[in-house]
């Protein structure tokens, strides 16, 4: 079944490829921490498309490192031991900054690209603007969990990212460092465009339950991290208003 999964694979990149030889290169970066099914389910969907060169997996401390590099040259993976929880700041930030491509798209291991639209084709990006999905189109799905955490999708020119420091690294467990994030580049000047998947579906999120969203944080109590992480955040933004 993978042999005829990577052929599959292979020859849509070779279509792929005559019609978009001449485009700018994208890195996808992801962090993966004991998430390898979901990845592995996913990942096909991010190999179809030549004008990605390269996607970065973070491993973070997997309790069985990941082993991917082989289904394509462009996947490569960078392994991060000694780590006991999860930390997406880290993770996240370490892999922008070792990105190859001026362009970046930040997946999730549970994000999949639909195949039957362009994406990036979709999605011009000039400097000083970045591309997000929305949790507010969780209507649009009955509440399953396709649409609603996408928001952790990001689409973004490396160095707008780095020039507000990527995401925090001092949050404890789940919940706000995307809207942080985006924040705090919208305040930079850096427009914000969010993806309208009600009406074309061009990714999705796997869902899944409470329980995997929080199992690799010490932290499991999703409302307790979201409270803390927000008033963190708001009261960071608060003091840099005064310091000002």
């Amino acid at each position: 079944m993978i042999l005829i999964y990577n052929q599959e694979i292979s020859l849509l990149n070779l279509r792929m490829a005559n019609k978009n030889e001449s485009l700018e290169s994208i890195s996808i970066v992801c962090a993966c921490m004991n998430r390898s099914k979901p990845l592995k389910a996913c990942i096909g969907s991010w190999l179809l498309d030549n004008r990605i060169n390269e996607i970065l997996i973070i491993d973070w401390s997997s309790s069985i490192k990941l082993k991917l590099d082989n289904l394509d040259p462009r996947i490569r993976i960078v392994r991060v031991d000694g780590e006991k929880y999860f930390n997406l700041g880290k993770a996240y930030n370490l892999g922008f900054k070792l990105a190859k491509s001026k362009k970046i798209m930040k997946m999730d291991t549970d994000y999949f690209i639909n195949p039957y639209y362009d994406l990036i084709g979709k999605l011009p990006l000039p400097k000083s603007n970045f591309y997000t999905g929305n949790w507010m189109l969780h209507k649009f799905d009955g509440d399953m969990g396709f649409f609603r955490y996408t928001n952790g999708w990001l689409y973004i020119d490396k160095e707008d990212f780095l020039s507000v420091g990527g995401y925090r690294e001092d949050l404890k467990g789940y919940g706000f460092d995307d809207s942080d994030l985006y924040q705090r580049l919208i305040k930079s000047g850096i427009t914000r465009a969010t993806l309208n998947l009600n009406s074309i579906p061009l990714i999705f999120h796997v869902p899944h339950n409470t329980k995997v969203r929080v199992e690799n944080y010490e932290n499991k109590n999703i409302i307790e991290t979201e409270r803390y992480n927000r008033n963190l955040c708001l009261n960071s933004n608060n003091q840099s208003k005064v310091d000002h």
